[in-house]
């Protein structure tokens, strides 16, 4: 089954997505419209051989409604049949050919993305049937049952990892009623609710030139890269643009939630809703989950729970950002009979990094480790093109790659410490602890 995952990276806008990058600089961005007004965003690497390209659907699981995981089933089936070609025949023709194709559905967006050779028999072979996938899908009953079948499993073996399982349980209670508290596969009896029309109806609503955009990256030329987005976006339905997604609710109140697993471990989540992607302090923000819970063994949390206490096998912070909301969370394992304790101790270290003052060397470490890995984490194609869709959907500006390490230089300890507060504003907390119970002393 074609993976599901959900890109954890943030951006900051702080000015128009029409700020100009430096086409001197590496990481040059262009951008552009296609014929009928796709939306295109451009880097090319001709140091590669191939070329990532995506197309960007306003069609997560947020739009399920009451069809929980019908967003993610669509995605899974467009390549289960084409009016000419079958799910064998299309897997067939991208592996004759040296293509890797996914779809995958967050709470936000589908991205269905194609990795190919830019050979140019190659290419057009590769673009021809990835445009066929996205323009012409069918969606046979005969494959539906088959994908049905691998997305139970997938939320089966979810359920066993404590880690996704915990987070899940997490989000649903942060979320409430909100349409990014469920799973996005759905759940097993919604699943095997869905039918062949309903997907139809979902893909004629969502799968629209209004509602997409397209990433490229890789070994092409700009004129090479136009004539590929306008060969995709030719055959799209007109259609018009997905709702924007409601704002999420406020935590109001702490909660605190015990889920018992016949494990001999607990993992234990702690957090609250976050920020938006518009968020104009998320460099400050990031940087700030960085030193509270990323920055490898100087981290705020690793001393105290891990180092200090001696509490938990490892601990981290994360920062979530999404359209109309945000999660940010610590997530942790340790004993049974100390999982309490440590969640104690893991929400008294974020209330007071809240309340006391930054300490001027952490600040200098982590900037420093920040921007000096911060190439590192674009070394990939993936990895790069998954920061370029984020900037493309989110609308962030078109040189973010190009500025992050100076803006990071530039924060001080007050614009760390007024994120955080912002984030953390009325020390409002989600606990939840999934593991066994304590042993009896």
């Amino acid at each position: 089954m074609k993976k599901f995952f959900i890109i954890i990276f943030s951006f900051v806008a702080i000015h128009s997505i029409f700020a100009k990058p430096d086409p001197n600089k590496a990481f040059y961005i262009q951008h552009w419209k296609t014929d009928n007004g796709v939306p295109v965003y451009f880097l090319r690497r001709p140091e590669l051989k191939f070329a990532d390209i995506t197309v960007l659907f306003a069609a997560g699981s947020a739009y399920d409604q009451a069809n929980l995981g019908i967003a993610n089933a669509t995605s899974q089936m467009i390549s289960a049949g084409t009016h000419n070609k079958n799910a064998m025949e299309i897997a067939k023709d991208f592996e004759r050919y040296g293509a890797e194709f996914l779809a995958e559905t967050d709470r936000d967006k589908t991205r269905l993305s194609l990795r190919t050779l830019t050979t140019d028999d190659i290419l057009e072979k590769n673009i021809n049937l990835f445009s066929q996938i996205i323009n012409t899908p069918t969606f046979p009953d005969a494959e539906l049952k088959r994908i049905k079948n691998e997305i139970v499993t997938t939320i089966r073996l979810q359920n066993d990892k404590p880690n996704e399982f915990a987070l899940e349980r997490f989000y649903s209670v942060v979320y409430q009623d909100h349409p990014y508290a469920h799973n996005p596969l759905g759940n097993e009896v919604s699943i095997q609710k869905l039918s062949s029309t309903q997907l139809k109806q979902f893909y004629n609503q969502y799968y629209n030139r209004k509602n997409a955009k397209i990433v490229i990256a890789g070994d092409m030329t700009r004129n090479q890269a136009k004539q590929i987005a306008n060969k995709l976006s030719d055959n799209m339905r007109p259609g018009q643009r997905a709702k924007k997604i409601k704002s999420t609710p406020p935590l109001t109140q702490s909660i605190s939630k015990f889920i018992q697993l016949p494990t001999l471990q607990s993992t234990i989540i702690v957090g609250r809703d976050g920020v938006t992607r518009q968020y104009k302090k998320m460099m400050a923000l990031r940087l700030a989950n960085h030193i509270l819970g990323v920055l490898p063994l100087d981290s705020v949390l690793f001393k105290k729970v891990r180092k200090d206490e001696g509490l938990v096998y490892g601990v981290s912070s994360h920062l979530l950002p999404y359209q109309s909301g945000g999660v940010f969370f610590v997530i942790l394992q340790t004993k049974n009979d100390t999982a309490k304790k440590a969640a104690t101790l893991t929400k008294l270290e974020l209330n007071a990094f809240s309340k006391e003052p930054l300490h001027p060397n952490l600040l200098k470490i982590a900037k420093k480790q920040f921007i000096d890995s911060f190439p590192l984490s674009l070394y990939s194609n993936a990895a790069l093109i998954a920061n370029l869709e984020n900037i493309a959907f989110y609308n962030q500006p078109l040189d973010y790659l190009q500025t992050f390490p100076d803006k990071i230089k530039a924060l001080n300890a007050q614009d760390v410490e007024a994120a955080f507060n912002d984030l953390n504003n009325n020390h409002k907390l989600v606990t939840i602890i999934a593991g066994g119970k304590p042993q009896a002393k």
